[in-house]
């Protein structure tokens, strides 16, 4: 009996441990796991799994929700900073992880313009309507809403982006700039800005979409701190163009970095009379056409005025202004005349453009300096003639000459002067000349010229420019021949002109001259019609010396060229990038300001030209 007793009570202590045992690895494998929760959406359908602490998350299949878009996981739903990492977060105690959802309401609108024709897009008409339209849409919206009161986005709706993305609402905060991110699967990311003043109230141009490709747009409202305040994605977004253009090949240069090019800057390239598809394409510094301007034609230059809009030719005899947004503030023509290659931007933001009269044949009535404006008070377009630069030469041979396009105006810069009056740089092509003509706006008059031309010199009234060599490096000079586009500085004691140089033979751009004869200014005339050369110039105050201070050589291009000079205000050679065109080698080349080759830029159209420019 005392046997059976003791037999029961060692059991009894054995199931007692046995118990104990259970319970203690019981509560060591709960101190072990961590209870991960996934709400879905209003606490419904949620999952719950088990998680070893120190581990990471294994994530689960995205959810679907009718109407919405699923963006992620987060600890906080209202606070984008909680987005949870399945990669890299770890559990060290219980998790509840919300469903981020966007409503797939956001639709992004397409524009009635959209892919009309040039004609249509730059009908005032039309454009008053998008306008009225898109101000009765945006009043509502707001960054952080949902369906029809969340940012409103259309795609194109002024027609002349056809890969631009138009956004619009307000934020709470008085104080934001809206910075975007383009992100598409094996490109550079592409960053952008709203604008630079800190506002409630946002109306831009996305730009960075490639055609045809799906991207996710992130858009973030900065504070003034430079925090981010709030964060909203959009993905799946395919902007569609049927006149979408290759992308360039960049080539960088050994032991140069993308961070050698100037940044924040993209190329805008132009063809002439219809080359690049006719438009404008704008591509980043990757080489990839982010961008695109509808012109129709764009042989007449590419500017940006005062109040940060864009200038360029449309169709066959206009000139275009074009918010940073896409709308057409107004398009620009004179009856009597067509436009030539190029135009400027006067004082009063007014258009300044080389034109000839009707009647081409006439090289009196070519080769105009025209003023292009609008009355004050009606708004109607009034023109003027400001300079006809036959006025200035009157020993030119007009009776004889062979091409009526005598001097063939290429470039005009304005030119602010200390007195308050105004002057203008003028290339002219087929007279190898480069002509600063003071006072513009009353009495012109000639100020001084760059040229070896034999019968341009001739009018011995006017100061000739001496090319001299450097005095600090011994550069030699070479001659000005057959120059496109030509743009000036002041400096200390002097001014700067950069030009490209496209050193062609004299008798393949001015046929209408005597021979030439360089043997009186003693110029380096290695490589004349075999190379170009990218030039930036000195000009000596009170003096009329003038000397080479960067040099560099790009494949010969006898015509379809340019270089910009990356600076504003006072030149600074130190921190001035130039970019070069030369059509001959199909190519966009990048320079430091020493004249070292950064990198280039290549594309398979042989008509276009190209400037640097801020979006």
């Amino acid at each position: 009996m005392r046997t059976k007793a003791k037999l029961i009570a060692v059991l009894i202590v054995a199931l007692s441990f046995l118990t104990l045992g259970i319970t203690l690895s019981g509560c060591s494998r709960q101190a072990d796991e961590h209870r991960v929760t996934f709400i879905f959406h209003n606490d419904e359908d949620n999952l719950v799994m088990l998680v070893q602490n120190g581990s990471t998350i294994r994530k689960p299949v995205d959810p679907l929700r009718q109407g919405f878009n699923f963006m992620g996981w987060r600890t906080n739903v209202n606070d984008p900073a909680t987005e949870w990492d399945f990669a890299t977060d770890v559990v060290t105690g219980n998790v509840t992880l919300h469903a981020e959802w966007v409503s797939s309401h956001l639709t992004i609108l397409q524009s009635s313009l959209h892919g009309k024709s040039v004609e249509e897009i730059y009908d005032p008409v039309n454009q008053a309507l998008v306008r009225q339209e898109l101000d009765s849409l945006r009043n509502t919206r707001t960054f952080a809403g949902q369906g029809a009161v969340g940012p409103l986005l259309v795609h194109n709706p002024f027609g002349t982006n056809p890969i631009g993305l138009y956004a619009a609402f307000n934020t709470p905060m008085a104080t934001a700039i809206i910075r975007y991110t383009v992100i598409i699967d094996g490109l550079p990311d592409f960053v952008g800005y709203s604008g630079s003043e800190q506002t409630h109230q946002h109306e831009f141009m996305v730009l960075g979409f490639v055609s045809g490709m799906r991207a996710t747009l992130l858009m973030q409202a900065i504070n003034a701190s430079g925090g981010v305040s709030f964060s909203r994605e959009f993905p799946g977004i395919v902007l569609e163009y049927e006149g979408a253009i290759a992308n360039m090949e960049v080539a960088l240069e050994t032991g140069k970095q993308y961070s050698d090019l100037s940044s924040g800057l993209m190329f805008a390239l132009f063809g002439n009379n219809g080359g690049m598809a006719g438009n404008i394409n704008i591509f980043d510094n990757h080489g990839i056409n982010r961008g695109v301007l509808t012109s129709g034609f764009s042989a007449h230059g590419f500017e940006i005025d005062q109040d940060d809009n864009f200038v360029f030719g449309v169709l066959s005899g206009s000139i275009a202004r074009v918010s940073r947004v896409g709308e057409v503030i107004g398009v620009y023509s004179a009856t009597g005349y067509s436009f030539s290659h190029t135009f400027a931007l006067g004082a009063e933001n007014e258009i300044l453009a080389a034109a000839t009269r009707f009647n081409p044949q006439d090289p009196q009535q070519r080769d105009i300096v025209l003023r292009i404006s609008r009355d004050s008070t009606t708004g109607a377009l009034q023109h003027d003639e400001l300079i006809n630069l036959r006025d200035f030469f009157p020993l030119f041979p007009f009776d004889t000459m062979v091409m009526p396009n005598w001097a063939h105006i290429n470039h005009l810069e304005l030119v602010p002067a200390t007195n308050g009056t105004y002057g203008l740089v003028i290339s002219a092509r087929h007279i190898n000349s480069v002509i600063k003509v003071n006072d513009i706006y009353g009495t012109p008059s000639i100020a001084w010229i760059m040229t070896e031309d034999p019968v341009i010199r001739l009018h011995t009234q006017y100061t000739f420019l001496n090319k001299i060599d450097n005095p600090e490096t011994g550069m030699r000079p070479r001659p000005t021949l057959g120059q496109h586009t030509a743009t000036i500085l002041p400096a200390t004691s002097g001014h700067y002109l950069t030009l490209f140089n496209n050193f062609n033979d004299p008798e393949f751009v001015a046929p209408n001259t005597a021979p030439y004869d360089f043997t009186p200014f003693n110029l380096d005339l290695t490589g004349m019609n075999e190379v170009s050369f990218v030039e930036v110039w000195f000009i000596q105050q009170g003096t009329g010396d003038t000397w080479l201070v960067t040099s560099a050589e790009m494949p010969h291009a006898p015509f379809m060229s340019g270089v910009h000079n990356l600076r504003d205000g006072i030149y600074q050679g130190d921190s001035s990038n130039l970019i070069g065109t030369s059509n001959g080698g199909r190519i966009i080349q990048e320079f430091n300001s020493s004249g070292d080759l950064i990198a280039t830029f290549s594309h398979p159209n042989s008509f276009f030209r190209a400037v640097r420019i801020f979006w």
